[in-house]
């Protein structure tokens, strides 16, 4: 009995999650953000209690408000990734290897992103920022 329903809960399962795609496509509705990846990714020095320097190496994604705002956050990459740097090598290290210290990074970087672009494009861009890599030693 299992032996002769297993193909067809297979088939079910197959035709169910391959007919998905379809019906989101056939809404009409494309998403209006893109997610920027920084390119290569950013390895720094953090504060340690000691003399043992410690290493931080992230990869970090934007989400943009808008997709035709991607060339905008490409041409100012440097600036950002100079920010990131000055933010993420100012940390202790209790900060760095907490995950409340993680989130709380990840906003203060957010929010000087953002101040940055404000800055120079008057307009706010970036929505969210992910840390798609983080490792740290």
């Amino acid at each position: 009995m299992i032996k002769i329903l297993r193909p067809l809960i297979f088939s079910l399962v197959a035709t169910t999650t391959c007919a998905l795609p379809v019906y989101a496509e056939e809404g009409g509705m494309a998403p209006s953000f893109v997610y920027y990846t920084m390119q290569p990714e950013i390895t720094t020095n953090y504060i340690t209690p000691g003399k043992k320097v410690g290493f931080i190496n992230i990869k970090v994604q934007l989400m943009l408000e808008d997709p035709t705002l991607e060339a905008t956050v490409a041409y100012h990459q440097g600036l950002l990734r100079d920010a990131l740097i000055d933010i993420i090598s100012k940390e202790p290290e209790a900060t760095i290897k907490s995950m409340s210290g993680r989130q709380a990074i990840r906003e203060k970087c957010l929010a000087r992103l953002n101040e940055l672009l404000e800055a120079e494009t008057q307009q706010v861009i970036i929505k969210d920022l992910l840390f798609t890599k983080y490792l740290y030693q």
